[in-house]
């Protein structure tokens, strides 16, 4: 991909990297392009994260629009199942689950009501029947050093019939590949953004300590907020849910 794309592919942004640790593009080890593939996608959920010190010095967060990117699911229970896969890019729910308890029921489209965990695992504990499903709450199910963590949604009562519950969520960018057909998700200069935090990490694990390449990364971090800001117009809508409605802290 040309320098100067709006878009830069993780292939391209590979290379960058490389070029700017001293190392040869063409004679990069398919080792070399591994590593420096890996540095990407943590800067890249670094950023995802939203956390960073405004021009007060005071930590803000933002909500990125593109992590808003809405998708829907039907996930089936079995009569009696009390916990369900999410998908593997879930990111937090949009809204509270739906349930179709009975396509002839009155109680067709029912919402579910969150409740924490722990407050999952008590009625867990104390329950002795199935019925029609109330509260839901979402856990971690797997977590792997070289994946995504996944999480299952639990349903309570658990239904005495085979249910479906609908949900909407937030989608959570999938990790880059090297791939010259793969691109970050975000605005125009993502891909820059991304590449200047993997320097300013690298900067910081060599024991520099806001270096040159860590102020800068604050300076575009900034200035991306803003120009996403500008995306929605609004900015409490770029706040997402709390915890206690979506079932999954960002």
């Amino acid at each position: 991909m040309a320098v100067g794309d709006a878009y830069q592919s993780a292939a391209f942004a590979i290379d960058s990297l490389l070029t700017w640790q001293g190392i040869t593009v063409v004679a990069a080890t398919a080792d070399e392009r591994a590593n420096a593939l890996t540095k990407l996608n943590l800067a890249y959920r670094e950023v995802n994260r939203g956390v960073y010190t405004d021009e007060q010095g005071r930590d803000q967060h933002h909500t990125f629009s593109w992590l808003h990117l809405p998708n829907t699911a039907d996930m089936d229970y079995a009569a009696a199942a009390f916990a369900c896969d999410l998908p593997a890019d879930f990111g937090g729910m949009i809204e509270e689950p739906v349930h179709q308890y009975s396509t002839t029921s009155p109680k067709a489209g029912v919402r579910l009501r969150y409740i924490s965990p722990n407050d999952m695992y008590q009625r867990q504990r104390d329950a002795t029947t199935s019925g029609v499903p109330t509260y839901y709450t979402v856990r971690a199910k797997t977590f792997a050093a070289t994946d995504l963590s996944t999480y299952e949604l639990v349903i309570d009562p658990p239904s005495d019939v085979a249910i479906t519950v609908t949900i909407r969520y937030r989608q959570t960018p999938a990790l880059l590949t090297d791939s010259v057909n793969v691109y970050p998700r975000g605005l125009s200069g993502i891909g820059d953004l991304i590449l200047q935090c993997a320097k300013a990490r690298e900067e910081l694990v060599s024991g520099q300590v806001e270096g040159p390449e860590s102020r800068r990364f604050a300076r575009m971090f900034r200035a991306y907020v803003r120009e996403d800001q500008e995306v929605i117009g609004d900015q409490d809508l770029q706040e997402s849910l709390a915890e206690e409605d979506t079932g999954l802290s960002v």
